[in-house]
């Protein structure tokens, strides 16, 4: 069953932590939070034949909102970004979230975000824009035109 209408599916950490543990960035001791944390159920696993989300839902920053938080974001093959980030808007805005946060280890992610991404400190944040499923038809529109 796909997540919020997208390719994303609720994923048994067991099964994708094979695929994904070596491509985690950082200290082992983060790749084990990540784990844990959909272990015990604080996080959430998503896969989809792009790739790996692990998302959790939080209080924003001021502690009035909600905002989803991308723990890992791990692409199958090149471009996936670009292909799944309008399902983050969809996701987020049936979950109720008003924003989404990622805190990426790799550098080169800062290039792959768009502007509508702002950094504070070693986050990215946005608001969520809630014409997901639109945004969703125009980014399919575009990549089957660009073939």
């Amino acid at each position: 069953m796909s997540v919020c209408g997208t390719p994303w599916r609720i994923a048994e950490i067991r099964n994708v932590w094979p695929k994904i543990a070596k491509r985690i960035p950082g200290p082992p001791a983060v790749a084990t939070d990540i784990l844990l944390s959909c272990v015990v159920g604080e996080a959430l696993c998503l896969e989809s034949p792009d790739g790996v989300l692990i998302l959790t839902l939080t209080p924003d920053e001021r502690g009035l909102e909600l905002a989803l938080f991308v723990l890992l974001a791990v692409g199958y093959l090149p471009g996936a970004y670009q292909r799944r980030d309008p399902d983050l808007d969809i996701i987020a805005a049936d979950l109720g979230a008003s924003s989404i946060v990622m805190c990426p280890r790799r550098r080169g992610w800062a290039r792959l975000l768009g502007p509508h991404w702002i950094r504070q400190g070693d986050a990215f944040i946005r608001e969520v824009q809630h014409g997901g499923q639109a945004i969703r038809a125009e980014a399919d529109s575009r990549a089957a035109r660009a073939g």
